[in-house]
């Protein structure tokens, strides 16, 4: 009898906490959808989102002037960079 009840409070605890966590997930995703930003000339163009922690920006540069990394040479001519120091 007592293994019973044991195991009958294991599942409810199981159940509700199952039932209890999908709420918040899904109210916090809600509101960082709601809070992200949306650019009024928004286009269907791609966009690359590239990141390398680390990365000194003067090299990459100077490389990619040199030949050494085609790709970044690419990036950085057609792309976009931000200032102080990030490509």
């Amino acid at each position: 009898m007592g293994r019973i009840r044991i195991r009958a409070f294991v599942a409810t605890v199981v159940l509700s906490t199952m039932l209890a966590l999908p709420g918040p997930l899904v109210q916090s995703a809600a509101a960082v959808q709601d809070a992200t930003p949306v650019a009024g000339d928004a286009g269907e163009g791609s966009v690359l989102l590239f990141a390398a922690p680390g990365m000194r920006s003067d090299l990459v540069e100077s490389f990619a002037t040199e030949g050494a990394l085609p790709a970044m040479s690419v990036m950085l001519t057609s792309g976009t960079s931000a200032d102080g120091g990030l490509l």
